[in-house]
């Protein structure tokens, strides 16, 4: 064994830069932490979300079941940097219609389904007359929902 004390010399002009560097990485080190822990969370919220039955939420059925005002009725969804406005067409106690009105090119691209999901609910409105009872597939739940809202923000202005 070797009994001889070794000396280390530390230079101030190392020292710091080195600190500030080791706080640095452990910084980023809990940034990174708490953000995969925040993703995690985010995950479990959806599973939950995706396991609910594909049809229109209860809070939409009570607006369908009033009296609406006949007339035409129009509402604005934002979606990214863009707005589709939406034109719903109501009788006395029945919509007759809905359709995307000003469409951008860019939100075509960037949601391809929009116009389908739209053809979709215009024909089971012509069959129910109400939003209550649309159904839609799991895979394009969101854009149904997203839809849904704004035709049922439309219905609100009309509701007596």
């Amino acid at each position: 064994m070797n009994n001889n004390p070794k000396i280390i010399v530390l230079r101030k002009r190392r020292l710091i830069p080195a600190g500030i560097t080791a706080f640095i990485f452990i910084v980023l080190v809990l940034i990174f932490i708490f953000y995969k822990s925040d993703n995690k969370d985010d995950s479990s919220v959806s599973n939950t979300v995706t396991s609910e039955p594909s049809t229109v939420p209860e809070t939409t059925k009570n607006i369908a079941k009033e009296n609406l005002i006949p007339g035409l009725y129009t509402s604005c969804l934002s979606l990214d940097n863009s707005t589709i406005e939406l034109e719903v067409c109501v009788d006395n106690n029945r919509v007759k219609y809905a359709r995307i009105k000003n469409i951008d090119e860019s939100i075509k691209s960037l949601y391809p389904l929009i116009e389908d999901t739209m053809k979709d609910i215009c024909e089971q409105l012509k069959k129910n007359g109400t939003t209550s009872d649309i159904t839609y597939p799991d895979d394009s739940k969101y854009t149904y929902l997203v839809l849904i809202d704004g035709i049922n923000q439309a219905l609100k202005k009309a509701s007596k």
